[in-house]
């Protein structure tokens, strides 16, 4: 199928919306997230006690998965305009 690129435009702003979310809100909630997490003392992570270093290197661990994540389907949103992309942002 073949696209008409003047067509390929945000519906009422929501696309850049979308995109500034997850390229810029959203990765830096998780960098203020993984400070938090540095931040932490031992007596603030209940059950894990002496692993509170495996704890932090976990959990920054999942917010780099996610960071990927989020930059990938920012990028996809902004670079790829096929409609596959907006499943795959789903």
């Amino acid at each position: 199928m073949a696209y008409d690129e003047r067509a390929l435009r945000g519906v009422g702003g929501w696309l850049a919306f979308l995109i500034v979310a997850l390229g810029i809100f959203s990765p830096l909630r998780m960098l203020l997230q993984a400070i938090a997490i540095w931040s932490l003392e031992r007596a603030q992570v209940p059950g894990f006690g002496d692993n509170l270093f495996a704890f932090q290197l976990l959990e920054s661990a999942v917010i780099a998965v996610r960071l990927a994540g989020s930059l990938y389907l920012a990028w996809r949103l902004y670079a790829v305009h096929r409609p596959e992309t907006v499943p795959i942002v789903m």
